[in-house]
């Protein structure tokens, strides 16, 4: 139906099974998108399996936002006292 009405790929959004994608890539003879989630196949693999774009969602930028939050809370440790931030105020992630 998505490529009937215009779509020029096809995105089974939690498909992540190597099998699975290779079986679904051959049915639909179109272009697929899949997300890359850490169960999914490495990126070479989903290459081979016939993938024609792979999207990364929010994984990106929450992983940043993680390890941002890590660096900041090790620059917290010398600063003085009154310095420091209010440790009952968790940061909004």
């Amino acid at each position: 139906a998505s490529l009937a009405a215009g779509a020029d790929c096809v995105f089974p959004i939690l498909l992540n099974e190597g099998d699975l994608i290779a079986t679904f890539v051959k049915a639909v003879r179109a272009p697929v998108n899949v997300l890359a989630v850490p169960s999914a196949p490495p990126t070479a693999r989903l290459a081979q399996l016939g993938i024609a774009r792979i999207s990364y969602g929010s994984l990106i930028q929450r992983r940043a936002m993680q390890d941002l939050a890590s660096y900041l809370a090790t620059l917290t440790t010398s600063l003085p006292p009154a310095l420091k931030p209010d440790a009952s105020r968790e940061p909004n992630l």
